[in-house]
């Protein structure tokens, strides 16, 4: 992302962290959840997706239409998560 932000600066070999979340999520064991903002200004909403469909089942993808970059909250991800543990977690109905 900074890359995309910044694309004047070196930013690749400024950064120690790369966290390239595509490379790495086919390696992901557990249950995922990926929430995206349709408004989102920092993370485009089509990353969230390309992000989702790298990833291996079991997987799910909820999105707001209204929500930005740090406000999914508002917009109904507490119940989202609560539903996605509810579901995935044995015993925690």
């Amino acid at each position: 992302m900074a890359a995309r932000w910044f694309p004047f600066l070196p930013v690749r070999l400024m950064l120690k962290d790369q966290f390239d979340s595509l490379s790495r999520i086919s390696r992901v064991r557990a249950p995922i959840l990926i929430m995206q903002g349709e408004r989102d200004q920092i993370v485009p909403p089509e990353l969230g997706r390309e992000l989702f469909t790298a990833a291996p089942d079991p997987k799910e993808f909820w999105s707001s239409p209204a929500g930005g970059h740090d406000d999914l909250f508002s917009f109904g991800a507490d119940e989202a998560v609560l539903d996605f543990l509810r579901r995935r977690i044995p015993g925690s109905n």
